[in-house]
C-alpha cells in the first residue's frame, strides 16, 4: 500500500513538473518572439498596393454651394471644343493615343474616365461639369496648380519639381447655374528613358469670385466661347494669385507610371482610384 502512495505521488510530481517546465517554454518562447519583432517595421506588399486595379466608385460631389458632376468623356469632347473642326482635331489627337496604347475609343468615350500606360506613355483623362447654385456671377473660375516629378528606380528625385500654373473660366447657365461646357482633364506624359517614374499633382480650386483687373463684372464677358483658358499651364504664377473667391473648394488629382508598366489615377472628389 505504501508502495502504490509513493508510486502515485511519484507520478505527481512528474505531471507537475511536466507542466511547469511547458508553462516556462511558452514563456520563453513568447518573450523571445516578442524581443524579436517588437521593432521590426511594417513591411508592405508594394506589389498589391501598386496592383489594385481599378477600384473606383464614380460619385458626385457636393459642398452645398458647388457641385462637381461626372460626365462621360464623349460629352468633354463634344461641349468643351467650340466648333465641329476643334472638336475634330480633339478627337484625332485622342484616337492617336489610345491608338497607341490599344484602347477602344469608343468604348472609352461612354465612360466617366481612362488611364493606361505601356511604361513609356501615359494617357489619362476624366470629365466633369460644374454647378454653384447661389453664385451671383455668370460663370465660376478655376484655377489649378500642376506638379511633375521624376524619380530614378529606389525614389529619388533626378531633378527639380517641375510647377505651373493655370486659370480658367467656365460659363454658368442664368437657369441651374449649371456650365454650358463640360470640362475634360487630360494627361499625356512620354517618360524620358534615363527617368524610372513621372509623377504628377494637380491642385485645383474651384469657385465663384472675381480675377482682379481681369474679370470683376458679374457678366459673362467671353460671349465666343463658354470656357476660356484666361492663362494657360506656365512656370509663371502670373494672375493665379489674383483670383478672389467668395466661395470655393479645394480638391486634387494625381497620377504616376514607371518603366515596369504599373501606372495610377486618382481624383479624390470624384472617388476614382485606379492603380495598377
Amino acid at each position: 500500500m505504501k508502495k502504490r502512495r509513493r508510486l502515485k505521488s511519484y507520478v505527481k510530481i512528474a505531471l507537475c513538473t511536466i507542466i511547469i517546465a511547458l508553462v516556462i517554454i511558452a514563456i520563453v518562447s513568447t518573450t523571445f518572439l516578442f524581443l524579436v519583432f517588437r521593432d521590426k517595421p511594417e513591411v508592405k506588399n508594394e506589389t498589391n498596393l501598386r496592383k489594385q486595379g481599378d477600384i473606383s466608385n464614380v460619385t458626385a460631389y457636393n459642398s452645398g454651394k458647388i457641385q462637381i458632376i461626372p460626365a462621360i468623356l464623349m460629352d468633354c469632347l463634344n461641349h468643351t471644343k467650340a466648333t465641329s473642326a476643334s472638336r475634330t482635331e480633339g478627337y484625332l489627337e485622342l484616337k492617336g493615343w489610345t491608338e497607341l496604347l490599344n484602347v477602344d475609343l469608343e468604348k472609352a468615350l461612354q465612360k466617366e474616365y481612362l488611364v493606361k500606360s505601356d511604361g513609356q506613355y501615359y494617357l489619362s483623362s476624366y470629365c466633369e461639369y460644374k454647378q454653384a447654385p447661389s453664385c451671383n456671377k455668370d460663370y465660376l473660375i478655376q484655377k489649378a496648380k500642376l506638379t511633375k516629378k521624376n524619380l530614378d528606380a529606389e525614389g529619388n528625385k533626378t531633378g527639380p519639381d517641375s510647377v505651373e500654373y493655370l486659370v480658367e473660366a467656365w460659363q454658368l447657365s442664368n437657369v441651374t447655374k449649371k456650365t454650358l461646357a463640360a470640362d475634360s482633364h487630360d494627361r499625356k506624359y512620354v517618360r524620358d528613358k534615363e527617368v524610372f517614374e513621372k509623377q504628377y499633382t494637380v491642385e485645383f480650386e474651384l469657385g465663384c469670385g472675381i480675377i482682379y483687373r481681369v474679370i470683376e463684372s458679374k457678366n459673362w464677358p467671353y460671349n465666343a466661347t463658354l470656357h476660356n483658358i484666361i492663362q494657360d499651364y506656365s512656370t509663371d504664377k502670373g494672375i493665379y494669385d489674383n483670383v478672389i473667391f467668395d466661395f470655393s473648394v479645394k480638391y486634387e488629382s494625381n497620377g504616376s507610371f514607371n518603366r515596369e508598366g504599373n501606372y495610377s489615377m486618382n481624383v479624390d472628389i470624384l472617388n476614382i482610384s485606379v492603380i495598377y
